[in-house]
């Protein structure tokens, strides 16, 4: 994409169109009925409408209680390690090691709400993108995506320790990341969409946005309870639709169950029960 102003046709064709192929994995298909919204909406940067849940048989594991680790983010950058190296090179990894030791020196010392070491946070988003097969400058970017907006390391560091790819991956997600979200009408719903896909010249931002914004909802429990149903609705409103159209449909079902668990957790806990009576029945 050029560097001129993204018109409304520029973001469309990010997205996957009828008889294209999709841009990652195999491209999402309407459930619940001929469309994936109630208002037969199915558009990125058309309205949200309300998702009718797919509620998978592995829904009652968005529960935030099987989320907690006992491992260090150390171990668990070992087990990322391990992940890519079933498809990275040997250079590619020792660029992973390095981006593991300049972003845990950025973060040294910064706790996260949920008492974890900060540094865990961003492992853990590479751990999701390794698992798409993302290239290594995604899974670098991942590693050090906070490092700009919560740390003195600058955009410049970044580029001169990697290289002015991973730096611009850092910096997108950065810029993306102080949007800030007041309220979550339809109409402003479809504005962050459409801000999301319009600031990002590399499509690769918004799938590292997406890891990000999956693990945060793994761990949303730490937030006071208003802000966890805002952050349940915004990624319901915004951030399972743009997964879905870019086709990512293991995150989407994710961040759509988790969103439901915090909304409406009655009936999450009574589907959870029902998916498990149904898989105890087939199995007998």
């Amino acid at each position: 994409m050029s560097d001129k102003a993204t018109t409304e046709q520029d973001v469309y064709e990010i997205g996957v169109d009828e008889g294209e192929e999709p841009l990652l994995g195999e491209a999402a298909k309407p459930t619940g009925g001929d469309d994936r919204y109630s208002d037969g909406s199915d558009e990125l940067l058309g309205r949200a409408g309300v998702a009718e849940y797919t509620f998978q048989e592995t829904a009652q594991s968005a529960n935030p209680a099987r989320i907690a680790r006992t491992e260090t983010p150390e171990q668990r950058f070992a087990e990322l390690r391990e992940e890519a190296s079933s498809y990275l090179s040997e250079d590619d990894l020792k660029m992973l090691d390095r981006a593991f030791a300049f972003a845990s020196d950025a973060h040294k010392g910064q706790i996260r709400k949920s008492g974890e070491p900060f540094i865990a946070h961003p492992v853990e988003v590479a751990i999701i993108l390794a698992d798409l097969r993302m290239d290594v400058e995604v899974l670098c970017a991942a590693l050090l995506h906070d490092t700009v907006e919560d740390s003195e390391a600058t955009v410049e560091q970044v580029t001169k320790q990697f290289n002015e790819s991973v730096a611009q991956l850092v910096d997108g997600v950065t810029k993306i990341t102080r949007i800030e979200v007041e309220s979550l009408s339809d109409e402003q719903a479809q504005t962050i969409r459409k801000m999301f896909v319009a600031m990002s010249k590399d499509i690769r931002v918004i799938v590292i946005k997406l890891a990000d914004r999956l693990h945060n909802m793994r761990t949303l429990a730490a937030l006071r309870e208003d802000r966890r149903i805002f952050k349940a609705r915004e990624t319901l409103e915004i951030y399972a639709p743009i997964a879905h159209r870019l086709g990512i449909n293991s995150i989407k079902w994710e961040l759509e169950d988790l969103a439901f668990f915090y909304l409406e957790p009655a009936r999450f806990q009574q589907l959870s029960r029902m998916v498990a009576e149904s898989r105890t029945q087939r199995e007998e």
